[in-house]
């Protein structure tokens, strides 16, 4: 029994399936199996896409190539590194750059900070409302402005993407955007002592991708579409659902793991956020926001991801519907 996540050889996949080696490098150039590079020039293949083959299915939605995110044996790997190693020694801004590909200190210089949201109204009226309803509210403001880029390189995404995240936490903690780490600006807003920042920023760390996911997708598409980084970003998160419980992996595990005193419970890094959540006294939605700015920092590397690829994720529809009426036959008279 191969697990969902399980790579197999290339001889093995072509056994499994009954078929000769081309037949196989046939299926993966039709985006039917899924291979990654193993040692030397070899590949293997997943289990999981071989699986569905055998049965007569086929793999659901778009296949998306992609270098920022791997998942294996319950591990999850950013840029090749391991999620919670990163979660543990690095700041928040060095994984960003990490995921980003890009230089830390350029993206996040002092004097890249965003502009408040323009309208105090706006701002005023949102004063009682969720860090999480404050933060999409006035994302949405903030995007009706944002220019349409040019195509540009990893640092300008790196650039673009330290801007996002300190008007997300600043939009959440309801204060003005600053150079401060966002987890120093959600500590505050919801007061929370020194002691908790750590644990904030191994939670956004961790959060920082989950794969090819629905949020993912959709980042995406809008990026294949020309939409500027701001608003394709924000288009992954509006397909992102916090309440629903993705794959479990062991950044779940490990998040509980240093909750003070040490927990234990679900697979899910969405639950073990909402866990955090309820120990350290977040306000209402505080775990989902600070769950969703992890997750901007993977929206913007698959944002960055999609505009330079050759091949972009654009689906391509097959009408399955009723048919109109068919035109009527020209009638010509007879000379």
């Amino acid at each position: 029994m191969h697990g969902d996540d399980e790579l197999v050889s290339a001889a093995e996949a072509a056994r499994l399936l009954g078929v000769i080696p081309a037949t196989l490098y046939a299926y993966v150039s039709r985006g039917l199996i899924r291979s990654e590079r193993a040692a030397g020039r070899a590949h293997r293949y997943f289990a999981a896409d071989i699986a569905a083959l055998r049965r007569g299915g086929r793999p659901q939605g778009p296949v998306v190539a992609t270098a920022i995110t791997l998942r294996r044996g319950g591990q999850v790997f950013f840029r090749g590194h391991d999620a919670v190693e990163l979660a543990r020694r690095l700041s928040v801004r060095e994984a960003a750059a990490l995921i980003w590909n890009c230089d830390p200190v350029s993206s996040f210089e002092a004097d890249n900070v965003p502009e408040a949201p323009p309208d105090p109204a706006v701002r005023d009226a949102l004063g009682g409302a969720s860090p999480l309803s404050r933060m999409l509210v006035l994302l949405q403001l903030a995007i009706r402005r944002e220019p349409r880029w040019p195509d540009a390189g990893n640092a300008f995404y790196g650039y673009a993407g330290a801007r996002l995240l300190r008007f997300l936490a600043a939009a959440a903690a309801g204060a003005r955007p600053s150079p401060r780490p966002v987890e120093a600006v959600l500590a505050a807003a919801w007061n929370l002592g020194r002691e908790a920042r750590p644990l904030l920023r191994a939670a956004i760390i961790l959060a920082a991708d989950n794969g090819v996911d629905a949020a993912a997708l959709a980042a995406r598409a809008a990026a294949a579409a020309g939409l500027p980084p701001w608003r394709s970003v924000a288009a992954g998160l509006a397909a992102l659902d916090f309440d629903d419980a993705e794959t479990g992996d062991d950044r779940a595990g490990a998040l509980l793991a240093m909750l003070p005193p040490p927990s234990s419970g679900p697979r899910s890094l969405a639950r073990a956020v909402a866990k955090l959540g309820e120990t350290l006294g977040f306000p209402p939605d505080g775990a989902a926001t600070l769950y969703g700015i992890g997750r901007v920092i993977g929206l913007m590397a698959h944002v960055a991801e999609e505009r330079g690829a050759r091949r972009p994720c654009r689906a391509r529809g097959t009408y399955v519907g009723v048919m109109p009426p068919a035109p009527p036959i020209p009638q010509f008279g007879k000379g």
